[in-house]
């Protein structure tokens, strides 16, 4: 979508996706040394009963979540419709995020409500452990 290109989707430039979901099974049978480093991190968070989501920010996009410092998490309090985290819900009704949930990691950072909500605000793909 630019300047040459009015309509909103055009077949030479396809909007990306807002989210990104990977998902690796309990009983993958390949060695951890075959697998991405990212699905790794889904692996782990899967067997520690985490949930990891990923959203694309690099447009810029809005998050649209409104939450509260939880200890070293954040709280979700509210999901707002039009936010990145509405549109992962519609698309995954499965594995729906919910009011209640912690988010205690993204990207990597962890522990704080202020390295937290620097890595939301970061425009880029992120990895978000629940």
């Amino acid at each position: 979508q630019g300047p040459l290109h009015p309509r909103a989707h055009c077949r030479c430039h396809p909007r990306r996706p807002p989210f990104v979901m990977a998902a690796v099974a309990d009983d993958d049978d390949s060695s951890d040394g075959d697998l991405p480093q990212a699905l790794l991190k889904y692996r782990a968070a899967a067997q520690a009963g985490q949930v990891v989501i990923s959203l694309d920010r690099r447009n810029g996009d809005k998050l649209g979540i409104s939450y509260v410092e939880d200890g070293p998490s954040l709280r979700m309090v509210g999901i707002k419709d039009g936010g990145l985290v509405a549109d992962w819900n519609r698309a995954q009704p499965e594995a729906q995020v919910k009011v209640g949930q912690r988010i205690v990691e993204v990207n990597g950072a962890r522990g704080s409500r202020s390295a937290l909500e620097d890595a939301l605000r970061e425009p880029a793909v992120l990895a978000v452990t629940l």
